[in-house]
């Protein structure tokens, strides 16, 4: 699943980032037993994944609005998917579209972020709140990581553009 949902591929045509994504059935793993992973993407957007059972570990992650914009652009993911322009009526000029979001960022840890960050921790009560780019730095990780995970880590870096690198100061 990793290598057809990361492909090596990704590097050389970003548009396919949102084809290739594979999400978890969060209302599939609910009925399973033993330990279980749940994603809740952009949780104010349509109630499919808002709910998480109790008694669950939430990690929160997030980047700063400047590489989240990156990321998403590259990937059309969030802001540049063609349902979020219609709904939220975005402008069809990208700059004018960019700086609107610009000035609507809020500030969590003396960042700017989306909006959303700070009612998104407000409403989760996150157990752990990660930033992207001290992740990638291995910075604020409460279990040192496995060597599965600092490969996977490693994989998903190469993936990413020269500016989303640059963002992340590696």
């Amino acid at each position: 699943m990793i290598n057809h949902q990361f492909s090596p591929e990704l590097i050389r045509d970003r548009s396919r980032w949102k084809t290739q994504e594979i999400w978890p059935n969060n209302q599939e793993l609910k009925q399973l037993a033993g330990r279980k992973l749940f994603l809740v993407c952009n949780p104010f957007w349509g109630d499919y994944n808002r709910s998480i059972p109790n008694n669950t570990f939430k990690i929160f992650l997030y980047a700063d609005l400047h590489l989240q914009l990156r990321l998403a652009w590259e990937k059309q993911a969030w802001w540049f998917t063609d349902e979020t322009r219609r709904c939220t009526h975005a402008p069809d000029n990208n700059q004018v579209y960019l700086r609107q979001i610009i000035k609507d960022a809020d500030t969590f840890n003396g960042q700017p972020v989306d909006p959303a960050v700070p009612k998104i921790i407000q409403e989760y009560s996150p157990d752990q709140i990660i930033n992207l780019k001290e992740f990638a730095h291995g910075k604020n990780i409460i279990d040192p990581p496995n060597t599965h995970q600092l490969k996977f880590l490693d994989h998903w870096i190469r993936l990413q553009s020269k500016k989303s690198l640059r963002l992340m100061h590696l």
